[in-house]
Protein backbone atom coordinates (compact mmCIF):
# COMPACT_ATOMS: atom_id res chain seq x y z
CA UNK A 1 0.00 0.00 0.00
CA UNK A 2 1.22 3.47 -0.86
CA UNK A 3 0.84 6.40 1.51
CA UNK A 4 -1.78 8.97 0.54
CA UNK A 5 -0.50 12.24 -0.85
CA UNK A 6 -2.04 15.69 -1.10
CA UNK A 7 -5.36 16.63 0.52
CA UNK A 8 -6.28 12.98 1.12
CA UNK A 9 -3.32 12.49 3.48
CA UNK A 10 -5.30 13.88 6.42
CA UNK A 11 -8.11 11.31 6.07
CA UNK A 12 -8.12 8.30 8.41
CA UNK A 13 -7.20 4.97 6.76
CA UNK A 14 -10.11 2.99 5.37
CA UNK A 15 -10.77 -0.36 7.13
CA UNK A 16 -9.82 -3.43 5.14
CA UNK A 17 -12.59 -5.18 3.18
CA UNK A 18 -11.95 -8.47 4.98
CA UNK A 19 -12.68 -6.84 8.33
CA UNK A 20 -15.87 -5.25 7.08
CA UNK A 21 -16.95 -8.51 5.40
CA UNK A 22 -16.88 -10.40 8.70
CA UNK A 23 -19.65 -8.24 10.17
CA UNK A 24 -21.51 -7.38 6.99
CA UNK A 25 -24.41 -9.84 6.79
CA UNK A 26 -25.16 -9.94 10.51
CA UNK A 27 -25.27 -6.16 10.66
CA UNK A 28 -27.43 -5.95 7.55
CA UNK A 29 -30.10 -8.26 8.87
CA UNK A 30 -30.05 -6.65 12.31
CA UNK A 31 -30.02 -3.19 10.76
CA UNK A 32 -33.02 -3.87 8.53
CA UNK A 33 -35.14 -4.78 11.54
CA UNK A 34 -33.84 -1.84 13.58
CA UNK A 35 -34.46 0.60 10.72
CA UNK A 36 -38.08 -0.45 10.41
CA UNK A 37 -38.66 0.90 13.92
CA UNK A 38 -36.15 3.75 13.64
CA UNK A 39 -37.79 5.13 10.50
CA UNK A 40 -40.61 6.46 12.69
CA UNK A 41 -38.36 7.92 15.40
CA UNK A 42 -36.11 10.88 14.48
CA UNK A 43 -33.20 9.46 16.50
CA UNK A 44 -30.89 9.04 13.49
CA UNK A 45 -28.83 11.98 12.34
CA UNK A 46 -29.90 12.57 8.74
CA UNK A 47 -27.28 13.44 6.14
CA UNK A 48 -24.67 15.73 7.67
CA UNK A 49 -21.12 14.82 8.55
CA UNK A 50 -20.18 11.16 8.86
CA UNK A 51 -20.05 9.77 12.38
CA UNK A 52 -17.36 7.57 13.89
CA UNK A 53 -18.62 4.28 15.29
CA UNK A 54 -16.92 1.39 17.06
CA UNK A 55 -17.68 -1.85 15.22
CA UNK A 56 -16.97 -5.24 16.81
CA UNK A 57 -14.56 -7.26 14.67
CA UNK A 58 -14.74 -11.05 14.53
CA UNK A 59 -12.33 -13.57 13.03
CA UNK A 60 -13.54 -16.05 10.45
CA UNK A 61 -13.87 -18.77 13.10
CA UNK A 62 -16.25 -16.50 15.08
CA UNK A 63 -13.86 -15.46 17.85
CA UNK A 64 -13.91 -11.79 18.85
CA UNK A 65 -10.90 -9.81 17.67
CA UNK A 66 -11.64 -6.43 19.27
CA UNK A 67 -13.21 -3.28 17.87
CA UNK A 68 -12.47 -1.05 14.91
CA UNK A 69 -13.36 2.63 14.56
CA UNK A 70 -15.23 3.13 11.30
CA UNK A 71 -16.47 6.32 9.65
CA UNK A 72 -20.13 5.75 8.80
CA UNK A 73 -22.88 7.68 7.05
CA UNK A 74 -26.65 7.37 7.41
CA UNK A 75 -28.90 7.45 4.34
CA UNK A 76 -31.97 9.69 4.24
CA UNK A 77 -34.11 6.82 2.94
CA UNK A 78 -32.29 4.26 5.07
CA UNK A 79 -34.91 1.53 5.37
CA UNK A 80 -35.43 1.39 1.60
CA UNK A 81 -31.70 1.23 0.85
CA UNK A 82 -30.95 -1.43 3.48
CA UNK A 83 -33.93 -3.48 2.27
CA UNK A 84 -32.62 -3.38 -1.31
CA UNK A 85 -29.18 -4.54 -0.11
CA UNK A 86 -30.66 -7.44 1.89
CA UNK A 87 -32.83 -8.54 -1.06
CA UNK A 88 -29.84 -8.32 -3.42
CA UNK A 89 -27.64 -10.39 -1.06
CA UNK A 90 -30.29 -13.10 -0.75
CA UNK A 91 -31.05 -13.14 -4.50
CA UNK A 92 -27.36 -13.41 -5.36
CA UNK A 93 -27.03 -16.43 -3.06
CA UNK A 94 -29.60 -18.42 -5.11
CA UNK A 95 -28.21 -21.22 -7.22
CA UNK A 96 -30.88 -21.00 -9.92
CA UNK A 97 -30.98 -24.71 -10.78
CA UNK A 98 -34.62 -24.89 -11.99
CA UNK A 99 -34.94 -26.30 -15.52
CA UNK A 100 -37.90 -27.60 -17.55
CA UNK A 101 -37.68 -29.74 -20.67
CA UNK A 102 -38.81 -28.35 -24.01
CA UNK A 103 -40.54 -30.45 -26.70
CA UNK A 104 -37.10 -31.18 -28.13
CA UNK A 105 -35.75 -32.61 -24.87
CA UNK A 106 -38.76 -34.73 -23.84
CA UNK A 107 -38.34 -38.42 -24.65
CA UNK A 108 -40.35 -39.80 -27.56
CA UNK A 109 -42.72 -38.10 -29.98
CA UNK A 110 -40.79 -38.76 -33.17
CA UNK A 111 -43.63 -40.38 -35.14
CA UNK A 112 -46.77 -38.57 -36.34
CA UNK A 113 -49.56 -39.78 -33.98
CA UNK A 114 -52.24 -40.14 -36.69
CA UNK A 115 -52.79 -39.08 -40.29
CA UNK A 116 -53.09 -35.42 -41.23
CA UNK A 117 -56.55 -35.53 -42.87
CA UNK A 118 -59.68 -37.62 -42.67
CA UNK A 119 -59.97 -38.29 -38.92
CA UNK A 120 -61.97 -35.21 -37.93
CA UNK A 121 -59.49 -34.44 -35.17
CA UNK A 122 -56.98 -31.61 -34.87
CA UNK A 123 -53.79 -32.10 -36.85
CA UNK A 124 -50.92 -33.36 -34.74
CA UNK A 125 -47.27 -33.70 -35.69
CA UNK A 126 -45.91 -34.95 -32.36
CA UNK A 127 -47.23 -36.36 -29.12
CA UNK A 128 -44.78 -34.16 -27.20
CA UNK A 129 -46.29 -30.80 -28.15
CA UNK A 130 -46.61 -28.31 -25.25
CA UNK A 131 -50.40 -28.45 -25.75
CA UNK A 132 -50.57 -32.12 -24.79
CA UNK A 133 -50.13 -33.96 -21.50
CA UNK A 134 -46.63 -35.43 -21.45
CA UNK A 135 -45.32 -32.79 -23.80
CA UNK A 136 -42.60 -30.23 -23.27
CA UNK A 137 -42.96 -26.89 -21.51
CA UNK A 138 -43.26 -23.77 -23.68
CA UNK A 139 -41.61 -21.04 -21.62
CA UNK A 140 -40.38 -22.83 -18.49
CA UNK A 141 -37.21 -22.06 -16.56
CA UNK A 142 -34.10 -22.79 -18.57
CA UNK A 143 -31.57 -23.12 -15.76
CA UNK A 144 -29.11 -20.47 -16.86
CA UNK A 145 -27.86 -20.39 -13.28
CA UNK A 146 -27.27 -17.47 -10.99
CA UNK A 147 -27.61 -14.95 -13.82
CA UNK A 148 -31.42 -15.34 -13.74
CA UNK A 149 -31.67 -13.99 -10.20
CA UNK A 150 -28.64 -11.71 -9.97
CA UNK A 151 -29.41 -8.18 -8.75
CA UNK A 152 -26.86 -5.40 -9.19
CA UNK A 153 -26.35 -2.49 -6.81
CA UNK A 154 -24.02 0.44 -7.28
CA UNK A 155 -20.86 0.46 -5.12
CA UNK A 156 -21.75 3.67 -3.33
CA UNK A 157 -25.27 2.42 -2.64
CA UNK A 158 -23.86 -0.81 -1.18
CA UNK A 159 -21.48 1.08 1.10
CA UNK A 160 -24.21 3.48 2.21
CA UNK A 161 -26.60 0.61 2.96
CA UNK A 162 -23.98 -1.21 5.05
CA UNK A 163 -23.01 1.91 6.98
CA UNK A 164 -26.67 2.80 7.57
CA UNK A 165 -27.33 -0.71 8.91
CA UNK A 166 -24.28 -0.54 11.17
CA UNK A 167 -25.24 2.88 12.55
CA UNK A 168 -28.78 1.78 13.35
CA UNK A 169 -27.82 -1.59 14.87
Amino acid sequence: LRARAGPLAALPPRPSPSRMRSVLLAALFAGAEALAGAARAPALARGGAPAMAAVPVAKFDGAAAGEEAVELRVAKAGAYLVHRKVVAEQANMRLGTAKAKTRMEVRGGGRKPYQQKGTGRARRGSSRSPLLVGGGVSFGPRGVGKARYALKMNKKEKRLAISTALMSA
